[in-house]
């Protein structure tokens, strides 16, 4: 049989395997465990909703604050680094075969020199604007403060 535990926040139980309150989506952590609910606590002799309200809550409402795993960081840093390397290749070609037809180290520099700067610059835009870089909208993964907002382009860019 499973333990009940109960949110601090609302008075509500729930099962100690449950990481958020199906009813405010309040984080449940260890404090929690043991708590019993007190008078202030709001909703406390309230029915309990529906499976199919507390879902749409807790799909609305916490599924911002999960966090990506290591992996998938890891893999959409690789991705990063993949469309990075692209984008210094094709211009660094493209500028060498368009001068002489010959390989040119120094016109293939310059192009892709071109390529990685205006991939950065992009990357940066992307950042500060929707939170997320090419390898991170691929996996779904956003930068978001504790806020659930955007964090904009000084935490994005200049602090990372």
């Amino acid at each position: 049989m499973q333990e009940n535990i109960f949110c601090k926040k609302c008075g509500k139980p729930g099962v100690k395997t449950d990481k958020f309150c199906k009813f405010c989506g309040e984080e449940i952590n260890s404090d929690s465990i043991n708590a019993i609910p007190n008078e202030n606590s709001q909703n406390l002799n309230e029915d309990i909703v529906p499976d199919t309200e507390v879902k749409s809550f807790v799909d609305n409402n916490t599924r911002k604050y999960i966090l990506a795993s290591r992996m998938k960081r890891l893999f959409a840093r690789l991705l990063d680094g993949a469309f990075g390397l692209i984008s210094a290749l094709i211009p660094g070609f493209l500028v060498t075969y368009l001068t002489n037809g010959n390989f040119d180290p120094g016109s293939f520099l310059l192009g892709g020199g071109v390529g990685i700067i205006s991939f950065v610059i992009y990357q940066w835009y992307l950042l500060s604007t929707i939170g997320q870089t090419i390898g991170k909208k691929y996996l779904k993964i956003k930068i978001v403060n504790r806020n659930a907002e955007q964090a904009g382009f000084f935490v994005n860019v200049v602090l990372r």
